[in-house]
């Protein structure tokens, strides 16, 4: 990972960083830093499948606000939780152009979903939001359908493979009304 921080600092036209699948973990989000120090026109993230757990996702957090251009976000499966979600919730609305936010695959529960609803506040531009597979149950699910009605932007948020009861599935959908697709199994 150093080779290729080094490799690549200085460079301050990448605007795509595909980064998925390597395995990095969370000290290896901290190298990451001074990449991001020059990467001013990054816009399409992709850290899915990296391992980087609550640290991770803290260290990246603390970047967000070097990313100001950033519109998509893929952290999905990264075996992060609560912890991770409450430090990218504080942090996130550096993110004023974000998108796309990609959680799908990581511990969120009914729990996590508070940080959600929050970086749902904070970036009203999300257009998409995935939270597919993620241990959320009918109290997370009602905590999503509340803030809805606010989430103009929102046209897709994906919650496969969570554990939503039908009468929860039928609340968020009837908050997310036309403008919004509300996948659930």
């Amino acid at each position: 990972m150093e080779h290729l921080v080094r490799g690549l600092s200085g460079n301050t036209s990448i605007e795509t960083m595909g980064l998925n699948g390597n395995l990095i973990g969370g000290a290896g989000v901290h190298v990451l830093e001074s990449l991001f120090l020059g990467c001013k026109k990054l816009s399409t993230l992709d850290l899915s499948a990296n391992v980087m757990g609550d640290e991770g996702l803290g260290f990246l957090a603390d970047e967000l606000s070097m990313c100001v251009s950033l519109t998509c976000l893929n952290v999905g499966n990264n075996n992060f939780g609560l912890v991770g979600l409450q430090k990218l919730a504080s942090k996130i609305q550096a993110c004023q152009s974000l998108t796309s936010l990609c959680l799908g695959y990581n511990n969120i529960t009914d729990e996590g979903v508070v940080p959600v609803v929050t970086i749902l506040q904070k970036c009203p531009f999300i257009e998409q939001l995935r939270l597919h597979c993620g241990s959320i149950g009918d109290e997370g699910a009602e905590l999503l359908a509340g803030v809805l009605p606010q989430c103009v932007s929102l046209k897709k948020m994906d919650l496969r493979g969570n554990n939503i009861g039908d009468a929860s599935k039928k609340l968020l959908c009837d908050r997310a009304s036309v403008r919004a697709t509300i996948l659930t199994d």
